[in-house]
């Protein structure tokens, strides 16, 4: 039984982690040494939302990491941001942000 609800488990999360897309294109398929991850908090909540420079011109509207439904992925957490990618063989290098507090930059590297 423990077998069974581990590898539904593991098949969930296959599945909802092969849905992420940038511009169309699948994250996993993305192949930059380094990422810019701009982290934008919504008005009100606690939700993170992220763009993402990987080096393609790609119209600002258009970096948001979004999920198989085509609305933009919400974080709860900059650290849930940082589990995310390092999911995906990244690490965090350094962070900084354009005004004091959001948005915030992630600068990713490949591990």
């Amino acid at each position: 039984m423990r077998k069974h609800i581990l590898f539904l488990f593991a098949a969930c999360a296959l599945s909802v982690s092969q849905a992420q897309t940038i511009n169309g294109t699948p994250l996993e398929e993305i192949t930059s040494e380094h990422l810019d991850v701009r982290v934008m908090s919504q008005a009100f909540y606690r939700i993170r939302v992220v763009s993402i420079d990987y080096g393609e011109f790609i119209r600002p509207r258009d970096a948001f990491l979004l999920n198989k439904n085509g609305e933009r992925w919400e974080f709860s957490s900059n650290a849930d941001v940082l589990n995310f990618f390092s999911g995906y063989g990244y690490q965090l290098v350094s962070s900084y942000s354009e005004n004091e507090g959001y948005p915030l930059h992630f600068v990713l590297q490949k591990k």
